[in-house]
């Protein structure tokens, strides 16, 4: 992607569910992932990402979470020693 091999771009998906656990009803929701991991220093990286989640089933009705389709984007910071 660059001149510089350390970096990547990191793609992810997830399905999760949930039956009467957390909400009343069924239902979970489906996240999908992309962003890139830089190396700062040795054993350091930073990793920010975008995300947009789909919630479904009950998560999505308004007496269980009210959850909407919606991006949001963050950032981690990785020390491995």
């Amino acid at each position: 992607m660059t001149d510089n091999p350390g970096i990547t771009f990191d793609l992810g998906a997830r399905v999760s569910y949930n039956r009467e656990l957390f909400i009343e009803g069924e239902g979970g929701d489906a996240l999908f992932t992309a962003g890139l991991t830089v190396p700062l220093a040795k054993g350091l990286d930073f990793s920010p990402s975008i995300n947009y989640s789909l919630p479904y089933g009950d998560l999505d009705d308004a007496q269980d979470g009210d959850q909407k389709d919606r991006f949001y984007y963050g950032f981690s910071l990785t020390y491995s020693f």
